[in-house]
């Protein structure tokens, strides 16, 4: 082992000299693979340390061209191809240590350009099949980063489609174990915004489709953007990219390492430094992208093949079933009826994640749900939750999910199921059932005051803030309602005539004229004044942050139990008590703050004024005793201290 070692040193430094030492090896491990058959390798650590020489090496002597990833050999060395096709043939023999030394080998032939990528990741895709957990993770690890040097190297389209063809041949087989790796592969090139086009989505999509489980896990997984345990967000490189970052900005803000340069350099040096930290920061900004659910060509097709493959899975792969396609229909404003019919029949309150599932038929209603549709889903929720025989809980949460429903279609609410609903506003035997109908009610205050009760409207001058049109019309939101007073606070003197002017022209108001000072300066700091109170940067990051927060297409399953107070339990009611007790000393703690320590109450009594203490009940006890009493007294009061 060591003499290779020695040899592969010597044979960087002089190759021509070491060539004949190289063939000698080359034509042992040739003779070991041909008495392969008839006498089976013993010594796999000598087997190892050959083949790891020999890649090493290999590329001193044997050149290769790249011709649409393929290999293509100039010289008449065949070893690459050699070991690949004895691994293919007995990588199930091999022991598991060795094996993924031989395999990291492989690795090293791969990034030297002696092997295709092609015939390297169809013989991964049949060795991740071997139940090993370290194998797994290095094929895994290598596959990804070998394409991510691929697409740096050629970012062609071509060879995109040729990497991707690969991979979606052993998806479509449906081989549970390289089938997934090579869904995983195009998942995790996506996450790090590799591969983020329609295709790599379609692809996925198509996955979603299949009948294994272990492809249409992953495949949901990723439309509900879940975190894989197998798929990382991020990679090495680009945590080296947020330490340039940030190192960058600490040279900026600091200016670290100019000392030593005169105060021209230094400038130079920051400049040249702020523009590199703006073009960083700009193009970590520009790698957002759209959700993969909003990137869907057949967005219909897919959700309505979702529904038939249903019937399939388990309870738990439903749910990912349901919730994929709640979000496709909210996404895409599509209506899908086998969604809405499939999911009714789980809607009961001893059903297993039933908050779940409301939040999802919730979620899945829009503006442009059927009434008809939205109508029967209110009331199925409201015959079988909404019901005194229930408990407090339940109610309060189908009045939660009615009113979030209505929030988005209120042309399915009819008047006699908000009747009924808006009579618990006096219920008596729990205020939060009571606060669900009365924000309900507040709702329709504001949206379709006509369909509430004559006495429940409120005043007409308060109600209808957010009336809707007819079914189908959507409000135009008044958000830059302000906009010619903004596009006015940034004009200058000159560009605001010009305005105005335009305005009167276009209104036919006459022309006002206006006796003016040149010399007065009131006129400019009015101009100052007006521009300097309003900031368009701040308001427009202002409106935008609202517009994120207000996102509320989707509903939460905490939101439901909005009104609801579970009543404590003594565990609930104990573990608050000692989470307020954390910070607090203890008593022997309290008095080790103290400076000085305390006094005892007989100290006390001792410095206390024989004036003061002449009137106790103890002094004139003491003054009223015998002379021997008093002198037993002294006498025990010597043995308690004396003991």
């Amino acid at each position: 082992m060591s003499g290779l070692i020695n040899i592969q040193y010597e044979l960087k430094k002089d190759p021509e000299g070491y060539r004949s030492e190289f063939n000698t090896q080359l034509r042992r491990f040739s003779s070991i693979l041909e008495l392969l058959s008839e006498h089976p390798i013993s010594d796999w650590h000598d087997f190892q340390t050959l083949v790891s020489f020999l890649c090493h090496c290999v590329t001193y002597y044997a050149e290769t061209e790249l011709v649409d990833l393929n290999v293509v050999h100039k010289t008449d060395i065949t070893f690459a191809y050699d070991f690949l096709s004895f691994m293919r043939s007995s990588f199930v023999s091999v022991p598991a240590k060795t094996r993924v030394k031989l395999t990291q080998s492989l690795f090293n032939l791969r990034t030297k350009n002696q092997l295709s990528c092609f015939d390297v990741y169809s013989l991964l895709l049949d060795m991740i099949t071997i139940p090993d957990k370290n194998l797994g993770n290095v094929i895994r690890s290598f596959i990804t980063k070998d394409i991510k040097h691929i697409i740096t190297q050629f970012p062609s389209e071509r060879y995109r489609h040729l990497i991707q063809k690969v991979l979606v041949s052993r998806i479509t087989d449906e081989t549970p174990d390289s089938g997934r790796l090579a869904l995983q592969t195009i998942i995790r090139l996506y996450m790090l915004k590799h591969w983020t086009g329609q295709d790599s989505v379609r692809i996925i999509s198509d996955a979603a489709l299949l009948t294994s489980k272990k492809l249409v896990v992953p495949a949901l997984a990723f439309f509900l953007d879940d975190a894989n345990p197998n798929i990382e967000e991020w990679d090495e490189e680009e945590e080296n990219q947020s330490d340039r970052l940030y190192n960058l900005q600490q040279e900026v803000t600091k200016g670290l390492g100019l000392g030593g340069l005169k105060r021209a350099n230094k400038e130079k040096k920051l400049e040249r430094a702020r523009k590199k930290l703006k073009k960083m920061v700009n193009e970590k900004g520009a790698s957002e992208d759209f959700l993969a659910i909003e990137m869907l060509s057949n967005a219909d097709e897919f959700a309505t093949q979702l529904m038939r493959n249903i019937k399939r899975f388990k309870f738990n792969i439903k749910l990912m079933i349901f919730s994929v396609v709640s979000k496709i229909s909210t996404a895409h404003q599509t209506f899908i009826a086998a969604f809405h019919s499939t999911i009714l029949r789980y809607l009961r309150p001893k059903q297993e994640d039933v908050t779940v599932l409301l939040s999802y038929a919730s979620s899945a209603v829009h503006q442009l749900t059927p009434p008809d549709v939205v109508q029967e889903l209110l009331k199925a929720i409201q015959v079988r939750f909404v019901t005194e025989v229930h408990g407090d809980e339940i109610m309060v949460v189908g009045l939660n999910a009615i009113r979030f429903i209505c929030e988005k279609c209120p042309h399915g609410c009819s008047q006699d199921i908000l009747e009924d609903l808006v009579a618990y506003r006096r219920y008596k035997k729990s205020s939060g059932v009571a606060q669900a109908a009365k924000s309900l009610i507040q709702l329709f205050r504001d949206v379709m005051p006509e369909v509430l009760p004559q006495k429940l409207r409120g005043d007409r001058l308060l109600t209808g803030s957010k009336a809707v049109g007819g079914f189908g019309t959507e409000a135009v939101d008044d958000k830059y309602q302000y906009l010619e007073f903004l596009e006015e606070s940034i004009m200058n003197k000159e560009e605001k005539e010009i305005w105005t002017e335009r305005k009167r022209i276009i209104s036919g108001e006459p022309l006002k004229i206006q006796a003016t000072d040149e010399n007065n300066p009131q006129d400019d700091e009015e101009d100052e004044e007006f521009d300097s109170d309003f900031d368009l940067e701040e308001w427009l990051a202002e409106s935008d942050e609202e517009m994120e927060e207000q996102d509320d297409r989707f509903l939460d399953t905490d939101n439901l139990f909005q009104h609801y107070k579970k009543k404590k339990t003594k565990e609930d009611m104990l573990r608050l008590v000692m989470e307020g007790r954390e910070d607090r000393l203890t008593t022997s703690q309290r008095r080790a703050l103290k400076k000085g320590g305390g006094t005892s109450n007989v100290i006390k009594d001792k410095n206390k004024n024989l004036l003061m203490s002449r009137h106790s009940r103890k002094f004139r006890a003491r003054s009223k005793m015998a002379h021997g009493e008093k002198v037993k007294l002294r006498q025990r009061r010597k043995r308690r201290y004396f003991k």
